[in-house]
């Protein structure tokens, strides 16, 4: 599985960088972290407990999207032209970073979970029923 993007570097050649299956797999994982955690963000159904990202939920659910979605696809993005001239490294440490956002991912649901209530965490404003 892969998708051509062709770039005009200094109008002399085009770059060709083909994404790996390893970047849409940790895109995937990412973009349903992010959706996920938008949705329950939104129904207070949990809290955002990354100090960095609860200071954009905040902020409000599209800035948290936007800033989520630009600190994952950028960096995917860099390494797939690093990948041009260093493949086997660059597949490796995807591969290592599927595996690191997984278990993260894990340890942070069990975290929240076990201790519901004991962390201070962004919330988004719960609307007031009695506000007429």
């Amino acid at each position: 599985m892969s998708t051509d993007c062709r770039i005009q570097v200094a109008n002399t050649y085009a770059v060709e960088v083909k994404f790996s299956r390893e970047t849409w797999i940790l895109a995937l994982i990412c973009t349903i972290d992010m959706i996920s955690t938008s949705w329950l963000l939104t129904t207070h159904a949990a809290n955002e407990f990354n100090p960095v990202m609860s200071f954009y939920v905040k902020l409000g659910i599209p800035t948290f999207v936007l800033v989520k979605t630009l600190l994952f696809f950028g960096p995917l993005y860099v390494l797939e032209f690093l990948r041009i001239k260093r493949p086997l490294f660059i597949r490796r440490l995807l591969r290592a970073g599927i595996i690191a956002y997984l278990i993260v991912y894990v340890i942070g649901v069990a975290g929240a979970n076990a201790n519901k209530g004991g962390w201070r965490a962004a919330t988004l404003p719960q609307k007031s029923l009695s506000s007429r």
